[in-house]
């Protein structure tokens, strides 16, 4: 007895097989073929002509990367020399707001006042009194005319 292809049975019990209409057995057929897509990550091979456009992409990468890397060195220190330069006149701000004055050199007449032993300093451009200090005792020296 020649072989039957198990294809042209119903699934089923062994015993009561019987054979299917050629129709179902394509429409089976075309299920189990279905093609669907579907993205799955998986290694792709360089080939060889890929790789060495890669390696000299990679060289010029580099070299741009240490062509800018000695522009930020070489600019880095003229940066660092601004941002010290705003980092003083920050503070020195900052303090004068604070404290609410500034040391500054003026140009003064210095005048004694023996009776209640002090000396005072006047802005010669303002009139304005800049500092009073008691008298040292070199004040009382007498002064000799060269």
């Amino acid at each position: 007895m020649p072989k039957k292809n198990p294809a042209n049975f119903k699934v089923g019990d062994k015993a009561n097989r019987s054979p299917v209409k050629k129709k179902t057995v394509k429409k089976a057929e075309k299920a189990k073929k279905k093609v669907m897509t579907q993205i799955a990550r998986g290694k792709y091979r360089f080939t060889e002509e890929e790789k060495r456009d890669m390696a000299k992409q990679l060289a010029e990468t580099q070299i741009n990367k240490s062509i800018i890397e000695n522009e930020k060195a070489s600019s880095a220190a003229g940066y660092n020399d601004r941002l010290k330069r705003f980092d003083f006149d920050i503070s020195r701000l900052s303090r004068n707001v604070v404290d609410g004055y500034e040391m500054r050199d003026f140009e003064c007449r210095v005048v004694k006042d023996f009776v209640v032993r002090k000396k005072g300093f006047v802005d010669v451009h303002t009139g304005n009194t800049i500092d009073e200090r008691p008298l040292d005792p070199s004040d009382y020296q007498k002064e000799l005319d060269i």
